[in-house]
């Protein structure tokens, strides 16, 4: 099965968008647990960076 480039980059980027709301949701759920919001957003930030 071959896949034509549109339909790659596609898939890819509903890969990547699938991934990046899971991601966002954990960063979310850990957020709330910590008690410190500052330090959290922080890391999120850095965490952010390092991705891109």
């Amino acid at each position: 099965m071959n896949l034509s480039e549109a339909e790659g980059s596609n898939l890819y980027r509903a890969w990547v968008c699938c991934l990046f709301n899971w991601l966002r949701d954990a960063c979310k759920i850990s957020q709330e647990r910590l008690p410190h919001k500052g330090s959290s957003d922080r890391r999120a930030i850095t965490f952010d960076a390092v991705r891109r």
